[in-house]
């Protein structure tokens, strides 16, 4: 079924929805001045506009400073173009710094993301143990079903040990 604009969403999704724009609004509200313009710079170079308009000043730089040799005038950049060149490098390199910058930033609220989700996944491992618990427990006191030892169950039932699990994760990622 599809959710329209117009029907209510669920509580616990629009909770949901909540605190990811909570988070994305905090993660807005500490970047500085000079990070937002580095975002919206970086938002202008990551468009394939950008790259035309580039492309179209190297051929209007190159054709221009050839067509001023053809008609005699003395070109403010001779081949090999070694101006353009130096303007190209130096561009290249104020792009990937940019880029540097504002990818650490996005890489702050994918670790934010990250964490929120972990905690997620930490709280629905103990809840659903929980439930197996509690399920067990209605299983073994109602006298209609019969009373039976289900090791698997049982092994659900309890509490993760979240230290046991990093630790086999920092195994893995010693190897």
């Amino acid at each position: 079924m599809a959710v329209g604009k117009d029907t209510e969403r669920p509580t616990h999704v629009q909770e949901a929805i909540q605190a990811m724009a909570a988070m994305h609004d905090a993660h807005h509200a500490e970047a500085s001045r000079l990070d937002r313009l580095i975002d919206r710079i970086t938002a202008t170079v990551a468009r394939s506009r950008f790259l035309i308009y580039v492309a179209m000043a190297i051929a209007l730089w190159v054709a221009a400073n050839s067509a001023m040799r053809e008609l005699g005038a003395r070109p403010a950049d001779v081949w090999p173009f070694s101006f353009l060149s130096l303007l190209v490098s130096c561009t290249a390199l104020f792009i990937s710094i940019l880029i540097l910058a504002s990818q650490s930033r996005a890489d702050r609220l994918a670790n934010l993301r990250e964490q929120m989700t972990l905690e997620m996944v930490l709280l629905t491992t103990q809840k659903v143990s929980k439930l197996i618990d509690l399920m067990e427990e209605l299983r073994r006191d109602s006298p209609d079903v019969k009373d039976r030892v289900d090791p698997e169950a049982m092994e659900m039932a309890g509490m993760p040990d979240h230290d046991v699990v990093l630790n086999a994760i920092a195994e893995i990622n010693a190897t």
